[in-house]
C-alpha cells in the first residue's frame, strides 16, 4: 500500500516538501511535530492509521488466541509451547529480521522455554479467555488449554487482521493436529533448533 503523503507546511524541523503519515507519527513521538500545528485532513490521517496500527499490531495475549483459535480444540501443555514456538519462529520473529521473538525464548532441558508465554497463559485465564482442561488436571497430567466463549469471540474479531497469520499458523502446524504428536513435535524442534535444546545448554556450560 502506497504511503499516505500531504503537502509538509507544518513541520519546519523536518525536511522535505511532502511528509508521510509515517512520518507525522514519527515526528510526534520524538517532539519534532506538535500535534496543535497539524491540519484537520493530517490530523485526521493521523488518526487513522494509529486506529489501523492498533488493529493490526500483534501481541502476545493476540498470538495465544490466534493460536489456540487455529488449533480448533483444546491444547496440551507440551504441544502448546511447542507449537508456540514454531509460530513465534517462523512468523513473528521475522517481522523483526530475526533480533528477537515475541515469546523471548531461551534454551531449555526439555527445549524452547519463555517464561512470557507462562505469564500470558496465566494472565489469559484470569481474564476469562483461556481455560485449562478439567480431565487433564483431575488426572494430574499438565493441563490442555483451549478458548472460552470470550476467546472465541476475540478470535473471531481478530479475523479481519489477521486472517493471513491465521492461514500461515494452520500450515506451519498441520502435521501436528493432536497432543498424540507432541513427541513428534518436540523431536522436529530439537533437530530444527538445536540452539534453544538441552544441548545447546550443555555447550554454554549451564548443565555439567
Amino acid at each position: 500500500m502506497t504511503a499516505r503523503a500531504f503537502k509538509n507546511t507544518f513541520a519546519p524541523g523536518v525536511e522535505g516538501d511532502s511528509i508521510s503519515v509515517e512520518e507525522v507519527i514519527a515526528g510526534l513521538r520524538f517532539g519534532v511535530i506538535r500535534e496543535d500545528s497539524l491540519p484537520t485532513e493530517v490530523h485526521d490521517a493521523v488518526s487513522e492509521e494509529l486506529e489501523r496500527m492498533g488493529r493490526e499490531t500483534i501481541s502476545t495475549e493476540r498470538a495465544l488466541v490466534l493460536l489456540l483459535g487455529a488449533a480448533g480444540g483444546a491444547v496440551g501443555t507440551a504441544r502448546l509451547r511447542g507449537c508456540a514456538f514454531l509460530v513465534d519462529v517462523n512468523m513473528y520473529s521475522k517481522k523483526t529480521m530475526d533480533l528477537f521473538t515475541l515469546f523471548g525464548w531461551k534454551p531449555g532441558r526439555l527445549g524452547p522455554h519463555s517464561s512470557i508465554l507462562e505469564r500470558r497463559l496465566r494472565s489469559a485465564v484470569r481474564r476469562g479467555l483461556v481455560e485449562a482442561s478439567p480431565a487433564h488436571t483431575a488426572n494430574g497430567e499438565p493441563p490442555a488449554y483451549g478458548l472460552t466463549d470470550s476467546g472465541k469471540e476475540m478470535y473471531r474479531e481478530l479475523q479481519g487482521a489477521f486472517g493471513d497469520d491465521i492461514a500461515l499458523i494452520k500450515e506451519l502446524l498441520a502435521e501436528f493436529k493432536d497432543d498424540r504428536s507432541a513427541d513428534l513435535l518436540a523431536a522436529h524442534i530439537h533437530s530444527a533448533y538445536p540452539e534453544y535444546t538441552k544441548k545447546a545448554l550443555e555447550q554454554i556450560g549451564v548443565m555439567r
